[in-house]
C-alpha cells in the first residue's frame, strides 16, 4: 500500500515536470522568434542609407521604412515589401509552427508589434540612433501574455 503511494506521488512529480518542460519549450520558441524577426528588422535598417533614414524621420506617413518581410500565402517568391512606420505600433503575424494533418495546414501564429525610433544625433555626431521596441503574444500559453523587448543600435554615417 504504501510503495503504491510513493509510486503515485513519483509518476504525478513526473507528469507536472513534462507538462512544464512543453510549457517552457513552447516560451523559448516563441521568444527566440521574436528577438529574430525583430533583429532581422533592425539589420534592414541600419543598412539603409542616410537618405532613405531622413526621409523617414521626416515625414514617416508618406515615407516608411521600407523593409522587406516574408509571406505566408505565396506559392513562389515568398518576400514582400513590408514597411515599418515611425513611432507606430506596426503589427505582425509571425507563424510559430506549421502542422498538416488530413489535407489541411493548421498554423500556430503570434502577434509581434515592433514601434521603430530613430534619433539623428546631429550636430553633436554625426549618426543616428536606432532602437526598436517590440511586443509579442505568447497566445499558446495558459492565457495570454504580452512579453516585451528592444534592440538599440547606433548607425555612424561615414558619408557626410
Amino acid at each position: 500500500m504504501i510503495a503504491m503511494l510513493v509510486l503515485g506521488i513519483v509518476a504525478f512529480g513526473f507528469t507536472g515536470s513534462l507538462i512544464l518542460s512543453q510549457k517552457l519549450a513552447t516560451e523559448n520558441l516563441i521568444r527566440t522568434s521574436a528577438y529574430t524577426i525583430a533583429q532581422s528588422y533592425l539589420d534592414q535598417i541600419r543598412l539603409m542609407p542616410a537618405g532613405t533614414l531622413n526621409q523617414s524621420i521626416n515625414n514617416s506617413k508618406k515615407y516608411p521604412l521600407p523593409t522587406r518581410g516574408i509571406s505566408e500565402d505565396a506559392k513562389e517568391n515568398i518576400v514582400k515589401e513590408d514597411p515599418l512606420y515611425l513611432k507606430q505600433r506596426n503589427q505582425k503575424t509571425i507563424i510559430i509552427e506549421s502542422e498538416t494533418k488530413d489535407g489541411k495546414t493548421k498554423n500556430r501564429t503570434m502577434n509581434l508589434y515592433l514601434t521603430p525610433r530613430i534619433t539623428d544625433l546631429k550636430p553633436a555626431m554625426n549618426a543616428y540612433e536606432i532602437v526598436l521596441d517590440f511586443e509579442y503574444e505568447a497566445r499558446h500559453l495558459r492565457g495570454t501574455s504580452t512579453r516585451k523587448g528592444s534592440l538599440r543600435f547606433y548607425k555612424i554615417n561615414l558619408a557626410e
